[in-house]
């Protein structure tokens, strides 16, 4: 689990992944309380879970999700905000 202003609107998103034995269904859910915004498989097939974080990677003031499987792949996925 993780949080970070992925739209620039001042409220954190959480951002959910499940443990091992799920394909990772990565969910995002607004910080207004408006429930689900995304729901992203991202590695389909993989089974192992993943740890997710957020932060401004590139530097251009935008947080953005980020993404381990637990077998060692890393990735981030920049946003635009």
């Amino acid at each position: 689990m993780a949080r970070g202003d992925l739209d620039n609107d001042g409220h954190d998103e959480l951002i959910v992944a499940p443990g091992p034995g799920i394909e990772p269904g990565i969910r995002v859910f607004k910080g207004n309380g408006n429930g689900e915004i995304a729901n992203i498989n991202a590695y389909p097939g993989f089974k192992c879970g993943v740890y997710v974080a957020a932060g401004d990677v590139d530097g251009d003031g935008k947080d953005a999700p980020m993404l381990r499987r637990r077998a060692g792949l890393r990735g981030a996925r920049p946003g635009n905000g």
